[in-house]
């Protein structure tokens, strides 16, 4: 694994130096992100190997059109500039073309930033999870993190966060012969979690450092799915709950990041790990993920972690030794809800 991974202020402004290395480069983004950063965008758009493709949808369909682009025009260089759904159709598209890929977020609300897994939708509008293509050269500039939403970036906090009942639930599987370990992944994932976890003070989303530091570590939370080759370093049974609100309830639209917090609080019980720990630094840096506050009630909190299993049955978790009843579930709902964030 050889990658350039730039994290600091004004790292864009290193993006027409790297696109001067290859001869032919597509840059995908949206109209809308073109607009935001348009003086930056024309400048990079003059360079005379430089073509732009504006995103239409993030779809399995969209990737395989920018592929065969890439390839049919002989591009030796695939640039996505923007959020989440640019970044994975164009690590798809990267895969099916076999390009080079470099990725510029302008969020970083989740840890799919640098993994190989790409959550596109495919025909009949349903949204899953394939084989990707992880960037080789990733550029965060820490100036437009701190200029996005603050939402994103908690997000982003509670995806990393979520590692914590992830790693216990891949330890778990392990144990009952259910997945292979790797110990250097599970370092890394580790590393991640506790970059963000043990810091004393709350997330100053104004700080270049800790900006940089929440960057890091969602960067290393992909490289470590990258190296075990699936998401089992930093996915378990909060990314099931999270699944399931996904698959059966469409209707609840909520940052993957924010739903896998909540996850990951509630299955610290189940798993008897240290509830408090995650409750108390939600509340340090003021995420409020209160089951009612991201419009999900009890019966559909309920029903998202009775069928939670079903969205990935051979993802072994705490949730095939623990099955709780709608009862007991409910109880936990209420109990989430009465809590102080």
């Amino acid at each position: 694994m050889n990658k350039r991974i730039i994290v600091e202020e004004d790292a864009i402004d290193k993006l027409p130096n790297i696109i001067k290395e290859f001869s032919k480069v597509l840059i995908v983004t949206t109209e809308s992100l073109y607009k935001l950063f348009n003086i930056w965008m024309e400048n990079i758009t003059k360079l005379d190997n430089v073509e732009v493709h504006y995103l239409k949808e993030y779809s399995v369909k969209e990737a395989s059109i920018i592929s065969n682009h890439l390839i049919i025009n002989y591009f030796d260089c695939l640039v996505s500039i923007g959020g989440g759904t640019v970044n994975d159709t164009c690590k798809l598209a990267a895969k099916y073309s076999e390009k080079t890929f470099v990725s510029v977020p302008t969020i970083v609300s989740n840890d799919g930033v640098c993994s190989n897994t790409a959550v596109l939708k495919f025909e009949g509008n349903h949204t899953d999870g394939l084989p990707a293509k992880a960037p080789d050269i990733i550029m965060i500039d820490t100036n437009i993190i701190k200029s996005s939403p603050i939402k994103y970036l908690k997000a982003g906090l509670c995806d990393i966060v979520s590692n914590y009942t992830a790693l216990y639930d891949w330890q778990l599987a392990i144990e009952k012969d259910k997945e292979t370990r790797n110990d250097v992944a599970r370092i890394i994932s580790s590393n991640a979690l506790y970059n963000i976890l043990n810091l004393s003070e709350p997330i100053n989303s104004q700080s270049n450092w800790h900006i940089k530091l929440i960057c890091e570590s969602l960067v290393l939370s992909g490289i470590a799915m990258e190296i075990k080759g699936n998401t089992r370093p930093c996915s378990g049974s909060e990314h099931l709950f999270n699944h399931a609100i996904n698959m059966f309830h469409p209707e609840i639209k909520v940052l993957h990041g924010l739903l896998v917090g909540l996850g990951a609080l509630t299955t610290s019980i189940w798993q008897s790990q240290d509830y408090e720990l995650l409750l108390n630094y939600f509340r340090k840096n003021k995420i409020d993920i209160r089951p009612s506050v991201l419009g999900i009630s009890e019966d559909i909190f309920a029903d998202a972690w009775l069928n939670a299993s079903s969205t990935r049955p051979t993802r072994y978790t705490i949730l095939n030794e623990k099955k709780p009843s709608r009862e007991e579930l409910i109880k936990i709902y209420n109990k989430i809800e009465k809590e102080r964030f």
